[in-house]
């Protein structure tokens, strides 16, 4: 059987303290293996910019399997 990446998407939560709520951001296509430093640059840059502060992120990565 053969794995092979196919897509990864990351999900930044921010916090909303004065809604009491955290609101998501996705962000599609990022890259294959992305590294624990390359994410935390990117949510940093991400917190820099937004409005809210970001509380956590969450990636998904999805892979295809052939025989």
């Amino acid at each position: 059987m053969l794995k092979l990446w196919e897509k990864s998407k990351v999900d930044v939560f921010f916090e909303d303290e004065a809604n009491e709520k955290l609101v998501r951001q996705g962000f599609n296509n990022l890259i294959g293996d992305v590294s624990d430093e390359e994410l935390g640059a990117f949510i940093n840059s991400i917190n820099s910019l937004h409005e809210l502060p970001a509380a956590h992120a969450i990636v998904s990565e999805s892979y295809r399997y052939t025989i």
